[in-house]
């Protein structure tokens, strides 16, 4: 098939079937991570050849990746979330105020007749 026939051949294509779409965007580089006995140590930086032309395209021959920081996912309906750092605070200071009402018992208290509290207190 001569050039000029390829090139009428591409036309009629186009005019009945419409330009080729566009080729799919590149898909972004996997991440890569450094791991020891399947803990993660680190976020890994890749070097690519400079021989790889989606490296060329890209600019260069070193990729640092990087692991985005996790998200959380919305809220379903009837679905709550706890804060386990607020929860140890508030425990604490639960624990706090018991010793210290504890100690005032004990204080009121001090021959243990068992008036204000267990005595096994």
């Amino acid at each position: 098939m001569t050039p000029e026939r390829k090139a009428e051949v591409e036309a009629l294509l186009d005019s009945i079937l419409g330009p080729d779409p566009k080729p799919p965007p590149p898909k972004p580089p996997k991440p890569k991570v450094v791991v020891r006995d399947n803990e993660v140590i680190r976020d890994a930086d890749v070097i690519v050849s400079p021989a790889d032309r989606n490296a060329q395209r890209r600019g260069g021959t070193h990729i640092a990746v990087r692991r985005p920081e996790p998200e959380l996912p919305p809220l379903r309906p009837g679905e709550l979330r706890i804060d386990i750092a607020a929860a140890q605070r508030q425990w604490e200071m639960e624990e706090q105020f018991r010793r210290a009402d504890r100690a005032q018992r004990r204080q009121l208290d001090p021959f243990n007749f068992g008036h204000w509290g267990p005595l096994d207190d």
